[in-house]
This record gives structure tokens, sequence and C-alpha cells, in this order.
């Protein structure tokens, strides 16, 4: 029979990869909205809530005074922007340490994964050596076996030759025949020899065969390990490329976002000091003192409105950016998490029909070999019994021969010589027992030509009853029940 845990083995390390890799890819897929916040850390700087809006809006009022000799406003334009900066850094130094955390536990991660197929490919390769082993084992039980066999033919055969020489020193007159009957069965039994040695090379030949598919297949699984292997590898490293360049492009987003914030902040300086510069000739100009107090009174509320107006309609513009970024990344997880669904299905659908072929192909080699031991059996059983048979027939022939030797000899011993008797005769008795020997009838079968000898030889049977029988019922049924012999005296 097959081994078939191989086969499950397989299954089973198959099964735990593509486990291992969904938990993988859902484990990532948790972790893109933090990236997703670390690539928007500067745009959630310079989110602020209705209080810091109310701050900001009470910090650019500017007193009420009539004196134009107060300090500038320029201290309180400056002030909100001071702590978006800080914040600013603080988050980035959050999401480097957050994305630097996240890359400490992949490489963990990945050292985890590395060690656990290391232990799997090492279980295997001991799985394969106790199967060699085994496999192994039961070739050398089947040698044994054969070599036992033909050890116990050989013994059979020197016993069947040495009762066939007894048979020829003990009965020369029937030497020829029993020499054919010899030179027939040597031939047989040397045709059954030569059969039995095809039989034996066959045997090998599709031990041998099968020896070598089964190395053939386990090169083949061994292949499409590496290949699934590969094809794993290929993957993460695709998707660390794409990690790296989705953290390229927010970067290179967030530098031009930087360059343009610092325009806007240069501007802003540039238009506060030719302000000051207005507010400084206003100064000189003593005559217009109110006025021009009134209008940088009126200018700076107006400029208040108008800044505090942009500010708003800019964290609502970079809040509805965020929430349509936040959107089109979920979006895009769940696209992705769709098409890793559907490829782990296809690739489970794939080793699924596989397992199928091998265990379907691994029950018809299981029944071939199966059927294979079935008649090797049934042949060394039919040999068993054929030589059994013969040495059964050898100990009969044998039992046959005791028995009419001493028959012959009882009955001569019984025998009374005619006077006038020829020298020579011989004659056929026909002669009846039971299961005891004692005689119930004897005849003749074929008369010598001289009635007084007839006669003599029929007493000489008669006389000697009780006469020896073998003590198997079955060849005394057969023989001796009722059989003819040639009684020839002399």
């Amino acid at each position: 029979m097959v081994d078939t845990s191989k086969f499950n083995l397989a299954f089973v390390s198959a099964m735990a990869l593509h486990f291992v890799l969904l938990l993988f890819f859902a484990f990532s897929f948790t972790f893109k909205p933090e990236v997703a916040a670390k690539k928007g850390g500067v745009i959630e700087a310079v989110m602020l809530s209705e209080a810091e809006i109310e701050q900001q809006l009470k910090a650019f009022k500017l007193p009420k005074t009539t004196s134009i000799k107060k300090s500038p406003p320029k201290l309180n334009s400056q002030q909100p922007r001071l702590p978006l900066v800080d914040k600013k850094i603080q988050q980035k130094k959050l999401a480097e340490q957050k994305a630097k955390k996240l890359a400490q536990e992949k490489a963990i991660k990945a050292k985890q994964e590395a060690t656990r197929l290391a232990e799997i490919k090492k279980k295997q390769q001991k799985e394969t050596e106790k199967k060699a082993a085994k496999e192994k084992e039961t070739e050398i039980k089947n040698q044994q076996a054969l070599a036992k066999a033909a050890t116990l033919k050989k013994e059979q055969e020197a016993e069947a030759k040495k009762i066939a020489d007894q048979q020829l020193e003990k009965v020369k007159p029937k030497a020829e025949l029993e020499k054919q009957q010899a030179e027939a069965e040597a031939k047989k039994a040397a045709d059954k020899k030569v059969e039995n040695i095809k039989q034996k090379a066959i045997l090998a030949a599709e031990l041998a065969r099968i020896k070598k598919e089964k190395i053939r297949q386990k090169a083949v699984e061994s292949e499409k390990i590496k290949k699934q292997k590969a094809a794993v590898d290929a993957e993460k490293l695709k998707q660390k490329k794409a990690l790296k360049k989705e953290l390229a492009k927010i970067k290179k987003q967030k530098a031009k976002k930087e360059a343009v914030r610092q325009a806007a902040i240069k501007k802003e300086k540039a238009a506060e000091s030719a302000r000051l510069a207005k507010i400084k000739q206003v100064k000189d100009k003593e005559k217009e003192k109110k006025r021009l107090e009134a209008a940088i009174a009126a200018d700076m509320a107006r400029r208040n409105q108008q800044s505090q107006q942009v500010e708003i309609d800019r964290q609502k513009k970079i809040a509805q950016q965020k929430a349509d970024a936040v959107r089109r990344q979920q979006q895009a997880a769940k696209a992705e998490a769709a098409r890793q669904q559907k490829i782990i299905q296809q690739q489970a659908d794939t080793i699924r029909h596989q397992q199928e072929a091998i265990a379907a192909k691994a029950a018809r080699k299981a029944q071939l070999e199966r059927q294979m031991q079935e008649d090797t059996q049934r042949r060394f059983a039919e040999q068993q019994a054929a030589q059994a048979g013969q040495l059964k027939a050898a100990q009969n022939q044998r039992e046959i021969l005791r028995v009419m030797a001493a028959l012959g000899r009882k009955v001569k011993a019984s025998w009374n010589r005619p006077i006038s008797m020829t020298q020579g005769l011989s004659c056929k008795i026909r002669v009846k027992l039971t299961a005891s020997g004692q005689v119930i009838s004897a005849t003749i079968a074929r008369s010598s030509g001289d009635s007084l000898f007839d006669r003599s030889g029929l007493n000489a049977v008669r006389k000697a009853s009780p006469l020896p029988v073998p003590s198997d019922s079955t060849l005394f049924e057969e023989k001796f029940k009722s059989f003819t012999f040639t009684f020839k005296p002399l």
C-alpha cells in the first residue's frame, strides 16, 4: 500500500502557507490608515478647532487706542503660526517613529516566516527519509522471502531427487520407466524454474519502475513548493516596492505643499513690511494722524477679516482633501483585499485540484501494487501447493513400493511350489482387500498357462492374509482396495 501521509503533509503545508499570506495581507491593510495619517501629517498640523480659530481671531484684533506708537501688529500676525510649525515637526517625528516601528515589525514577521518555512522543510525532509527507510526495509523483507522460497524449493528438489535415486536402486526392472519419468519431471522442474526466474525479473522491473515514479513525484512536488515560495517572495517584493513608491510620492507632495506654504508666508511678510512702511509715512504726517489711524484700523480689520476667511476656506479645503484621500485609500484597500482574496481562492482551488489528482493517481498505484502483491502471493501459494503435491506423490510412490515389496515377500513366504512347475512362470492376480488387509477375493487376471501354478499363487495370497496395507486411508482406497500385481516367485 502506498503511504498517503506524504500527500496529507504537503496539502497541510500548502494551506498553512496560504493562510499565513492571507493574515499578512490583512495585517498590511489594517495598518494602511496609519500610513495615510503619516502621509497627511502636514495637513493635520494646520487643522484648527473652533476654539483655536476664535483665539486667533481675538489675536488679530487691534487694541482700542489713538496712539500711533503702539507695537505693530507684526507679532500678532506671526504668533499663531509658531505653534502650528512646532506641531507639524512633532507630528512628522511621530509619523517617522510609526514608520520605523512598522518596518521593524515587518522585519520580525519576515524572520518568523522564514524560520517557520525552514522548520516545515526540515520536517518534510525527515518524513521523506523515514519513508525511504521503510521502503528499503520492505524491499529487504521481500528479498528475504524470495530467498527463503528458493532455498525451500532447492531442498524439496534435493529430497525428490534422493527419493528417485532410492527408487532406482530398489526397483531395477523398472529403471528405464522411472528414468523417463525422472527426465520428464526434471524437464518440468527446469521449465518451472525458468518461469519463476522470468516472473521474478518482471516483478523486479515493476518494483524498480514504481520506485523511479515515486522519486519523480517527489522531485515534482519539491519543484512546486519552490515555485510557490518564489511566487510569495515576488509578491512581497512587489508590495514593498509599491510601498516605497507611495512613500516617495507622499514625500514629494509634502515638499510641494511646504514650498507653497513658505511662499505664502514670505508673501505675507512682504505685504506686512509694505504696510508698516506706509504706517511709518503716516506717522511723519502729523496732520493726517487721526485719519491715518482710522484708515489703518479699518484696513487692519478688513485684512483680519479677509485673512480669517481665507484661513477658514483653506481649512475647509484641507479637510475635504483629507476626507477624499481617506475615501480613495479605503476604496483602494477594499479593491486590493478583494483582488488578494480572489488570488488566494484561485490558488486554493488549484492546490485542491492538484491534491485530488495526486490522490487519484496514488489510489491507482496502490491498487496496482496490491494486485501485484496478490498475484505474487497467489503464484507463491500455487508453487507451494505444486511442490507439496510433488512431495506427497513421491511419498505415496515410496509407500506403494514399500507395501508392494512387503506384500510380495509375504505372499512368496506363504507359497508352496508345485512339483511339476516350470522355471520362470508368472501370472497376474487381482486382489480385493479390507482396510485391515484381509483378503476378500483373489482371482487370476492373466494366466501363466499353468493351472497348478495359478492355483498355487491364489492359495499363497489367501494364506498370506492379512496382507500389509499403507497407513494412509486415502492411499489405500486409491491403490490397495482393489489392485493387480504380478506373481513371479522364481
